[in-house]
């Protein structure tokens, strides 16, 4: 199980790692409700990551085979183009990403959010989950890696388990404090997601092209 979780070590970093998310639970934090409207986000969030990851697994079960170097490689494969997508994800984001945040996009997609019912909200984190190319591509890699590290059952729960606690806890934070009845002060709640749009983009991409670079890493030896 150890040796499980050293090896997709990469992958539980980059699924932790999404400021826009983090920003959008910090405003449903501060709004009245936002203990359960911030629950709802986190669900959808972790129902999207199992989805991407589900179907990966049936791939590989299905058309990719069922064991066999063939099947090794074309898991590998689903890895590196996975490895490829965070790298240019992170690009993406030092590039045109903080260009649409000065611009007012990315205040938008966040105010957006104030209004929707908690339905609304389980969606919004379900679709974001599911098709944010990074978040979906490491979801893949995880499905890909335990396709042909190929572990037991129990254990393959546990690792899913442990991989969509780790990419929705950033998230589940801000719930739980509005949980305790000790939600935030709207400005404070304004001066750090404005912290989160202008400074984390730019740490968060220089971990995740070392996070996709070490994804490319470890499809390689799958591919001969």
């Amino acid at each position: 199980m150890i040796g499980i979780l050293g090896e997709i070590l990469p992958l539980l970093v980059s699924i932790a790692i999404h400021p826009i998310a983090i920003a959008v639970a910090l405003v449903i934090a501060g709004r009245p409700g936002g203990a359960k409207g911030g629950s709802m986000y986190c669900g959808g969030f972790a129902a999207g990551i199992i989805t991407a990851f589900g179907i990966t697994r049936l791939l590989a079960s299905g058309h990719f085979g069922h064991g066999g170097h063939g099947a090794r490689m074309n898991l590998a494969k689903l890895d590196l183009v996975a490895g490829v997508v965070v790298i240019l994800w992170a690009l993406w984001s030092v590039t045109f990403g903080r260009k649409m945040t000065e611009d007012g996009y990315v205040g938008n997609i966040i105010r957006k959010a104030l209004p929707m019912s908690d339905g609304q909200l389980l969606f919004k984190g379900f679709k974001g989950a599911l098709l944010n190319p990074k978040d979906l591509a490491v979801s893949v890699a995880l499905g890909a890696h335990l396709g042909y590290l190929d572990p037991g059952p129990l254990q393959e729960i546990a690792v899913l388990a442990i991989f969509v606690f780790v990419g929705i806890l950033p998230l589940l934070i801000p719930a739980i404090v509005a949980w305790r009845g000790s939600t935030p002060q709207k400005s404070l709640l304004y001066l750090l997601t404005e912290w989160i749009n202008h400074h984390l983009p730019l740490a968060s991409s220089l971990v995740l092209v070392v996070m996709g670079l070490n994804m490319i890493r470890s499809a390689a030896p799958h591919l001969r």
